[in-house]
């Protein structure tokens, strides 16, 4: 079973796996006051956090509407951040390109520790002329997130 889920500001649907019986998952989506993580499989594959209390309005769906799909094939070339966007994520921009030593699971955490306290933080970036930078989150600001992991495909 999967559950689709899109956010206003962002024009991306977001496929969520979720167990057979998803009513649970769709209660903590609507429920909960806390940021919680969910598995993505679609545009991206990886994990995305969700901040209840900075979400304006959350669609959630139990089938993807064919005719909406935007995007649909993207490659990530690596983990990538994507925060929302007005055009959602694409082949040419999956998402901001993390750095090889990045810990996925260290800036889950740090990423669901700023959208429970408010507060901020910035993560390395890499770009695909081997530059650097960095992207700062406002946790009391950022509605969701999606750590995307590299596809099998984009290597």
């Amino acid at each position: 079973m999967y559950l689709v889920v899109r956010f206003d500001g962002d024009p991306t649907y977001w496929s969520l796996q979720s167990p057979e019986d998803s009513q649970p998952l769709v209660d903590e989506l609507v429920n909960s006051k806390e940021p919680i993580s969910v598995p993505v499989t679609a545009p991206l594959v990886g994990t995305m956090l969700i901040s209840p209390r900075c979400a304006g309005s959350m669609a959630i769906l139990d089938k993807m509407p064919i005719e909406s799909w935007v995007p649909s094939g993207v490659k990530a070339p690596c983990a990538v951040l994507y925060v929302p966007t007005g055009t959602g994520p694409t082949t040419e921009f999956p998402g901001y390109m993390l750095p090889e030593e990045t810990n996925v699971g260290d800036l889950s955490q740090q990423i669901l520790a700023v959208m429970k306290d408010g507060g901020s933080i910035t993560t390395p970036i890499s770009t695909a002329s081997k530059g650097s930078g960095q992207v700062r989150i406002d946790g009391g600001a950022l509605a969701f997130a999606v750590i995307g992991l590299k596809s099998p495909e984009g290597q």
